[in-house]
């Protein structure tokens, strides 16, 4: 495999590498290299951590000899520890349990990711929208770039999700992760899922709703967030502006789908031409 990467660098101009499945350390059973044991049961697999790192140190090595500024990316479809993922550049996270189905937001929290002390991208899967929109609300509420693995669906809401957050500018905002206590941001319901990055004057709000409610409102501490009486409020992923109904926002929200809402003070010619 090394000299496989070392030849595709030297022949070919590639300026990385991305490892599916070398993210942990596989199951072996071979003693040819000193790998599992044996019992009255037969013939049991171990794992061998130091093997693993010492293929990704390798690895590592080569691409940088060759190309200074090259990339190593790990993907965790076969599992990620940090001893062996701490060596790349970042690591794409599928968010999927064994069984294919979308990771709970705390389990991805605990095990994947940032958890790892690792950047990381969240993949969009293709094979239908549910996947995908389980794979998009990780991103959100976590704060990592969606990266689209496949169709056209999965490239628009990465675009709309990068664009959003692009124009708000969160390096000078304060982030609010969804488990933090003592946010200005809150939804009407248990269940409901809030992510923001706030500034005076505005915010950029995540909003998962796992148990697929058509309505969620949105409360802002608006003397936290300096914000006025009336608000212009638009979600990344929807055509049409989010509506103000009383001191909260009304955000329609459809089955699975997540929101990304950019919030800020309304400005007097917006208030006086609301259509323009």
């Amino acid at each position: 495999l090394v000299a496989s990467v070392a030849r595709a660098l030297d022949d070919h101009g590639v300026d990385g590498v991305h490892l599916r499945t070398l993210g942990a350390a596989p199951a072996c059973t071979s003693g040819v290299h000193g790998c599992g044991w044996d019992d009255a049961d037969g013939r049991h697999p171990t794992w061998d951590i130091a093997a693993a790192r010492e293929l990704m140190r390798r690895l590592r090595s080569v691409i940088g000899e060759r190309v200074p500024d090259g990339l190593l990316t790990v993907g965790d479809e076969a599992g990620a520890i940090a001893p062996v993922v701490s060596l790349a550049d970042a690591l794409l996270c599928e968010a999927t349990d064994a069984a294919g189905e979308p990771l709970f937001a705390d389990a991805f929290a605990a095990g994947f990711g940032p958890a790892l002390g690792l950047s990381s991208e969240v993949v969009l899967p293709g094979g239908g929208p549910e996947p995908l929109l389980g794979a998009l609300a990780l991103a959100l509420l976590h704060d990592l770039p969606p990266c689209p693995d496949d169709g056209e669906f999965a490239i628009d809401f990465a675009h709309n999700a990068w664009s959003a957050r692009d124009d708000f500018a969160p390096e000078t905002a304060r982030w609010w992760p969804w488990w933090a206590a003592g946010s200005p941001v809150s939804a009407d319901a248990p269940g409901v899922l809030v992510s923001a990055f706030t500034r005076r004057g505005e915010a950029l709000v995540a909003v998962v709703n796992p148990r697929d409610r058509r309505i969620v409102e949105l409360t802002l501490d608006r003397d936290r967030l300096h914000l006025g009486g009336w608000l212009t409020a638009t979600n990344a992923f929807a055509p049409f502006a989010v509506p103000q109904v009383g001191d909260d926002l009304r955000l329609r929200m459809e089955p699975g789908l997540p929101a990304l809402v950019r919030v800020r003070t309304r400005t007097m010619m917006e208030a006086e031409y609301p259509d323009e």
